[in-house]
């Protein structure tokens, strides 16, 4: 079944207790989403916060005047906010249920066989800067996607298979799709960041056999990276 919702679900559930495997990870991420942002009284938006494990939520509470939390999960934000105890902090606004592609029901409906027309790669580059930020409150003085895009490229991979025609086609557009909307959640003036899976053990065998201490990051939250044997690497 493919069923995007569903699936995130599963990852997020799997690798929720995972906050001392995220620990030099979360380090990274705080510290840069902390010193990110030179203006006072700073707005941040965090794409894809799922369970948080990357975020120290009091931290980033304290550096700016308003975080958002946004996700396709709602399960995720809001145990993640319970578990860091800033559930009921006045400037933490949770929006779960998101998509982030604002073209989940066009994707699960795809198979292997199915042909992407012209028409929908340019929905998936065009529709989550025109759709998105009107569920949310930008602009925003920084805006980071947090190891999110490698999830979203991973509903293509999932529902029509690396060895479809146009599987690049559709990766490229939903990577636009993506940028865009960063961009279009940001300030005139503001920082966008995108923090992604850069390299793969399928493409670079020894990274597999790095020691344990040098990994940030090897669980199912990463998705289709996890599925094929990626690894997230400091």
């Amino acid at each position: 079944m493919n069923d995007p919702r569903y699936r995130q679900a599963s990852f997020n559930a799997s690798s929720r207790d995972q906050w001392i495997t995220f620990s030099d990870h979360r380090a990274k991420v705080t510290n840069l989403l902390v010193n990110s942002s030179n203006r006072p009284h700073s707005r941040l938006c965090v794409l894809g916060a799922g369970n948080a494990n990357d975020l120290d939520l009091p931290a980033l509470l304290q550096a700016h005047r308003e975080v958002h939390l946004v996700d396709l999960d709602p399960e995720a934000l809001a145990q993640a906010a319970q578990r860091q105890h800033v559930a009921q902090h006045p400037a933490l606004h949770v929006s779960g249920g998101l998509d982030l592609t604002a073209m989940l029901d066009t994707i699960q409906t795809w198979s292997p066989s199915t042909i992407i027309r012209p028409e929908t790669l340019q929905a998936l580059a065009e529709a989550p800067a025109a759709r998105v930020p009107l569920a949310l409150q930008p602009p925003f003085d920084l805006v980071a996607s947090t190891c999110l895009l490698s999830q979203l490229i991973g509903n293509a991979f999932h529902a029509l298979g690396e060895r479809h025609p146009q599987f690049l086609a559709v990766v490229q557009a939903i990577r636009a799709g993506h940028l865009r909307l960063l961009t279009s959640l940001a300030a005139p003036g503001g920082l966008a960041i995108l923090i992604t899976d850069l390299a793969s053990s399928n493409t670079f065998a020894p990274l597999a056999f790095l020691p344990e201490s040098v990994c940030v990051r090897q669980t199912p939250s990463c998705g289709p990276c996890y599925d094929r044997g990626m690894v997230e690497r400091g």
